[in-house]
């Protein structure tokens, strides 16, 4: 099983870093946004999605640019899947540490919105894990 993974993690990346060359064509760059989008949407993918966008964000931003819109939606996309304080930081260091990232409101937004959503798993964790565990009970 951990093989599967290892493999599926894999080409995702691989699909993503063919996404971002634009010496190949084998995404238009108005399709790229759709690539990213589709991984964000995958369990698995969403934390490889993050991951690429914090260790591979040069490549994002010469990849993508001069379309700022797309470098955000990859943004967006790449942060569906945040789930602890420690990924918002995470985020909040490639804005202010990484080549051009303080251009992007994105990213703003992003980690905005992942403090909700954090703060409210905090807050009703414990009633949701208390109904889930009745439910099973029953």
């Amino acid at each position: 099983m951990p093989y599967r993974y290892y493999s599926f993690e894999r080409s995702f990346f691989r699909l993503m870093l063919l996404a971002l060359n634009r010496n190949s064509s084998f995404v238009r760059l108005q399709d790229v946004n759709d690539i990213f989008s589709s991984v964000s949407q995958n369990p698995v993918g969403q934390e490889i999605i993050f991951n690429f966008l914090l260790e591979r964000w040069d490549e994002i931003y010469e990849g993508l640019m001069p379309e700022h819109r797309a470098v955000g939606k990859t943004i967006l996309a790449a942060s569906v899947g945040i789930r602890s304080q420690h990924q918002i930081e995470q985020v909040k260091l490639l804005k202010k540490n990484g080549n051009h990232a303080n251009e992007f409101g994105d990213f703003d937004e992003v980690i905005e919105e992942s403090e909700h959503k954090i703060e409210w798993i905090k807050k009703h964790f414990r009633r949701l894990s208390e109904f889930f565990k009745k439910s099973l009970e029953n």
